[in-house]
């Protein structure tokens, strides 16, 4: 139910951002957010890929490992998304 309600939060204030956007003095504004969050794309993707190069290390480094010794800590049922989180 908690994500239901997330979802509505962000879709409110997505309408909010579309609602001031009508409005001449703030379309600047809602215009130049929209740029930004496009141009972070191509940042975020490149962030992605050198956190899974990294998650990929430690994944080997900690195959033989054992007991206190380990590297990644056990949090999810998946052992890659465990090495990203690390």
């Amino acid at each position: 139910m908690k994500d239901c309600t997330a979802l509505a939060v962000v879709l409110m204030w997505t309408k909010l951002f579309y609602w001031m956007n009508q409005f001449s003095s703030y379309a600047y504004y809602v215009r130049l957010l929209k740029a930004t969050l496009s141009d972070i794309w191509i940042f975020l993707t490149i962030f992605i890929i050198c956190l899974m190069m990294f998650g990929n290390a430690l994944l080997i480094l900690n195959e033989k490992r054992y007991g206190d010794t380990k590297l990644i800590q056990k949090v999810f049922a998946n052992k890659f998304v465990d090495a990203l989180m690390n």
